[in-house]
């Protein structure tokens, strides 16, 4: 064919050439890769993906999102751009605000301040879909889950607009314990997606990391998955380094640590801030080891941060035995154990006792209480109402 005003004795003349032209092979080779319209990454080692541009523990994006301040999410994804980020995660979840709104509106802004792609961090189809119409790229798309009715929602997008995605082994039942739970659900969503034709290259895996000061054994668990799931498949994999930390102190020796194991299991793309020395040290470090930083030129040029001091546990004691005898079981709960409960709440929030202290003190006052149950006389209990407690889904 031509274009307006060729004429049919050109275009004959471009059918003989291409008759005697014999067409050279192509090889193709499938890689995982993502884009903005101005720059690739392919995910052929450790990328890191920002966390900043997300509102969750973070006053001042929450803020920045309430009040429609593009300026302080620029200002993130540069620093975050400055700092060795390779893809930025970018999230409106707040239930102030339009999510699908905000979320279009952030992913249009950042596209005019930064070449980095983006990780479109969000679990509603609908603005997942809009927000995918208007990125110029390849995104990923974080993410969906083992419930059917979550991958039936959300894969028919990814598909549509050739994204990658982003599996959480987490289903109905909630987070597995096990390793092999993990793997079960991450081949459900690996299946389901070839089903809408995504293939592995565009699945990256996420194994889950719960706080190590509150479920200690999940640590291996999370990381013996990412080994086992890199075995099987040809996926990617991706974790949220941070939450392993949660509740403790001195959290970057922590997260530091896991994310130098989780690297060797098999990470390929640690979700981090990458502002934190520690963070970029340790992705220095794993390069260097594994000979990807040829010569070691960039470990060269990072610099050592000193660890926060580590601050002792605080002293719990338990005297119930020794109050009964001079109190009313009453006056044991009222004056001593409620009151040691709300300091120990106070503590943990200024900072002075942290999550695995937290655990402890609940389990202390849970046999106090039970103790102090014996106690009482028939008649003294009273029912005072009904107490709702509330987590996330999962």
């Amino acid at each position: 064919g031509g274009c307006c005003g060729t004429a049919p004795e050109y275009i004959r003349k471009l059918r003989e050439i291409a008759d005697a032209a014999k067409p050279q092979p192509t090889p193709f080779r499938r890689v995982s890769a993502v884009c903005s319209a101005r720059k690739r990454v392919v995910v052929d080692g450790v990328k890191v993906i920002g966390e900043r541009i997300n509102p969750t523990g973070k006053k001042a994006m929450k803020a920045a999102l309430l009040t429609g301040d593009t300026d302080f999410i620029s200002r993130q994804a540069l620093e975050q751009a400055e700092a060795g980020a390779e893809i930025l995660d970018v999230n409106a979840g707040l239930p102030e605000i339009d999510e699908t709104k905000t979320l279009v509106k952030i992913v249009r802004h950042l596209q005019t301040v930064t070449d980095l792609p983006l990780q479109i961090d969000c679990g509603k189809a609908d603005a997942i879909e809009k927000a995918l119409r208007y990125y110029c790229g390849k995104a990923i798309v974080n993410s969906v889950n083992g419930e059917d009715k979550v991958m039936d929602a959300i894969l028919p997008h990814v598909a549509r607009y050739g994204a990658a995605v982003v599996g959480l082994t987490i289903d109905e039942k909630g987070i597995p314990k096990t390793c092999a739970e993990r793997v079960a659900i991450a081949e459900k969503i690996i299946a389901r997606a070839k089903e809408y034709g995504i293939p592995e290259e565009d699945v990256y895996i996420d194994c889950l990391t719960l706080t190590v000061s509150a479920e200690q054994a999940q640590a291996k668990e999370t990381l013996a998955a990412i080994a086992e799931i890199k075995r099987r498949h040809n996926v990617k994999t991706v974790l949220g380094v941070s939450n392993i930390s949660f509740g403790l102190p001195a959290r970057p020796v922590v997260n530091h640590a896991f994310l130098l194991a989780a690297l060797y299991a098999g990470l390929d793309l640690p979700i981090l801030n990458p502002n934190v020395a520690e963070n970029r040290q340790a992705v220095a470090a794993f390069n260097v080891l594994t000979g990807r930083d040829t010569n070691c030129a960039a470990f060269t040029q990072m610099f050592a941060a000193a660890p926060e001091p580590a601050q002792k546990n605080a002293p719990l004691s338990d005297g119930k035995a020794e109050l009964l005898k001079e109190r009313e079981p009453l006056a044991v709960i009222n004056e001593f154990l409620i009151p040691a409960l709300n300091k120990v709440g106070d503590l943990f929030e200024s900072g002075k006792l942290f999550l695995p202290q937290l655990i402890a003190a609940a389990e202390s006052a849970k046999g106090c209480f039970e103790e102090v149950k014996l106690h009482f006389k028939g008649g003294e209990s009273a029912n005072r109402g009904t107490i709702v407690l509330a987590t996330v889904q999962g």
